[in-house]
């Protein structure tokens, strides 16, 4: 009978535990009156709550979170960690709440590196084209030089109208090649490394704060 009557107390205070719990839109309003949190990130944290289904743990975490990191260890604890905060040991979860918000940090560090890496890369790849471009230009310049003299060299008609159409068809080609440095160094231009897009020290730190996600 006591084994009985154990057992009913403790699922009488589960149940009642769960009764007790907030709701996703409660979790959230008691986090905004300690935490200035905007409207729409709000209303977005309820949803994203609501969709991953929180467990009872992380609702209660992200209500009494007391700053902007403190909620964002509550979420990481359960998004990145890849199972409820209510399946894991209570030896466990001191270190997921630790982790959670660093994995995160790393993860936009490393992706920020990469995107650093490739503007590097296609900075590089940029120069070189417009180089070449202008390497191009510089012979189709002597061409041109030479293409002149030739018609003014021309003993007859027939070798002034040789003459003038190759000069004609070079002007085309260098024509064609001064849109190509143009478009080359506008290129160039956008694929500087500064230009990559990069994660701001409060990202890293607050994944959930407005204008990281």
């Amino acid at each position: 009978m006591r084994v009985i009557g154990l057992c009913a107390a403790l699922l009488g205070c589960a149940a009642s535990s769960q009764r007790d719990a907030p709701t996703c839109k409660d979790a959230v309003e008691r986090m905004t009156r300690t935490v200035t949190t905007p409207a729409e990130q709000a209303t977005s944290l309820i949803g994203r709550c609501e969709q991953q289904a929180w467990a009872v743990e992380t609702r209660r975490c992200v209500a009494g979170a007391a700053s902007s990191a403190a909620a964002t260890s509550c979420v990481s604890s359960h998004e990145i960690a890849g199972t409820q905060p209510a399946e894991r040991t209570g030896a466990e979860r001191p270190r997921d709440a630790a982790e959670g918000p660093r994995d995160e940090a790393e993860r936009l560090a490393a992706q920020a590196e990469r995107l650093a890496a490739q503007a590097v890369k296609d900075a590089e790849e940029a120069r070189e084209k417009v180089e070449q471009i202008a390497k191009d230009l510089h012979e189709m310049n002597a061409k041109l030089e030479r293409a002149v003299d030739a018609v003014a060299a021309a003993q007859n008609d027939a070798d002034r109208a040789s003459a003038k159409a190759k000069l004609e068809a070079l002007r085309r080609e260098q024509a064609e090649l001064n849109a190509k440095v143009r478009a080359a160094k506008d290129a160039a231009g956008r694929a500087q490394p500064d230009k990559a897009r990069r994660v701001s020290p409060e990202c890293l730190d607050h994944p959930l704060a407005e204008g990281c996600s």
